[in-house]
């Protein structure tokens, strides 16, 4: 009953503000982007993960435009401003890491499998796709059961 409570409380406040009235269809995208009783475990964890993520890269990104407009007043453009934040994460793997949630940040299969291999990663865990290469870039994985096979063959 809680988390339906959760769910109907963070359904409707999802939408963007000054968007207007959503429409039933919407309402149904907004709830599945919310933990559910329904959701299998892994639908879960990945919503958990993405979700909290997001929050940490908000705060992150509003900490480091402050400083960055104050350094930067006569050059500033918002593609200035992005290109640099990506470039800092890029250079400061810890940050890089609190932000995403986890040290499992894989950027191409090689890295990928070494980590099952060796143990750190197990099935139903989840990964973060940093491979630009890959249709699944930019997001949360769990390390399924055909997965780990086909990573432990590679």
């Amino acid at each position: 009953m809680l988390l339906q409570s959760f769910s109907s409380y963070v359904t409707p406040r999802m939408r963007p503000v000054g968007s207007g009235a959503s429409s039933d269809f919407e309402q149904r995208l907004y709830g599945q982007a919310t933990v559910q009783l329904g959701n299998s475990k892994e639908a879960n964890k990945l919503i958990v993960k993405a979700r909290a993520s997001y929050s940490r890269m908000n705060e992150a990104f509003a900490i480091f435009a402050d400083g960055y407009l104050r350094d930067n007043k006569e050059t500033f453009s918002l593609k200035n401003l992005n290109d640099a934040f990506d470039k800092s994460l890029q250079n400061d793997r810890a940050e890089f890491e609190r932000i995403i949630g986890t040290s499992n940040i894989f950027s191409d299969d090689d890295g990928f499998s070494s980590a099952v291999k060796n143990g750190q990663l197990k099935e139903g865990d989840v990964y973060y796709n940093n491979d630009t290469s890959d249709a699944n870039y930019g997001t949360y994985q769990i390390v399924t059961p055909s997965l780990f096979q086909q990573a432990m063959e590679f």
